[in-house]
C-alpha cells in the first residue's frame, strides 16, 4: 500500500525537522523513497515476513539513515 498522499503533503509542509520515523509493516520498502524525501533524521523500517524483508533490506541499503529490522 502506498503512503497516504495527504500525510506526506502535511509532513512536507512542516517547518520542523523530523526526528525518527518508525514504519511498522514496511513490506517490501516501496514507501522508503517517499519517506526519505521528507528528510527525517532516521527511519526504522520493521517487517516480519521473510520474503518482504529481503526486498526491504535491499532497498534500505540505498539510504544511510534507514535501519531495516525483521521482527514480529
Amino acid at each position: 500500500m502506498a503512503m497516504n498522499s495527504e500525510f506526506t503533503t502535511l509532513l512536507a509542509q512542516t517547518n520542523e525537522s523530523l526526528g525518527t520515523i518508525l514504519h511498522i509493516g514496511a513490506g517490501s520498502g516501496d514507501d522508503l523513497k517517499a519517506i526519505c524525501d521528507l528528510k527525517p533524521n532516521k527511519v526504522v523500517a520493521v517487517e516480519a515476513a521473510g520474503v518482504l524483508f529481503e526486498s526491504l533490506q535491499r532497498k534500505a541499503r540505498k539510504f544511510n539513515n534507514v535501519n531495516a529490522i525483521k521482527c514480529w
